[in-house]
Order: C-alpha cells, then structure tokens, then sequence
C-alpha cells in the first residue's frame, strides 16, 4: 500500500472522528476487508478496497447528518443555523 494511500486514510478518519466526536477507525480485518467503524454510533463497513469503505462510511454518515435537517423541513420549522 502506498504511503499516498495511508495518509488518506489517515486524513480521512480524523475528519470522521471530528465530524462524529468519536473515534473513527479503519482497520485491516485480516480476510481481506478493511473495517471503518464509529463504535457508538454502530456505524461499520467493511470493503477489500479501504478508499470505497472510506466512501461508503462517508455517505453513510452525511445521511445520518442530514436526518435532523429533512425532519426540521418536514415539520416546517426553520433550523437554527
């Protein structure tokens, strides 16, 4: 794996971790899948490829930020920005 790679997923779980407040991880699960999970949050994928698990935890995440949001549009009430 290149050192360009790494550092991605490097980058790529500290702005997880920052965004969620709590620990990120991505890890290499020994069968040939990496494991990105916020443990809490009960949030894992798991992808031979760890930039399409980095992806796909990604999109998972911006749903569950924009959850508060669509409900706040629903209702009609206006979010406090």
């Amino acid at each position: 794996m290149s050192d360009q790679v790494i550092a991605e997923i490097e980058r790529s779980v500290d702005d997880f971790s920052e965004r969620t407040g709590e620990q990120v991880m991505a890890i290499y699960a020994g069968n040939g899948m990496w494991l990105v999970s916020a443990h809490r949050m009960g949030l894992r994928v798991q992808n031979a490829d760890p930039m399409a698990a980095l992806r796909e935890f990604d999109a998972r995440l911006q749903k569950i930020e924009e959850g508060p949001r669509l409900l706040a549009k629903t209702l009609g009430l206006e979010a406090a920005e």
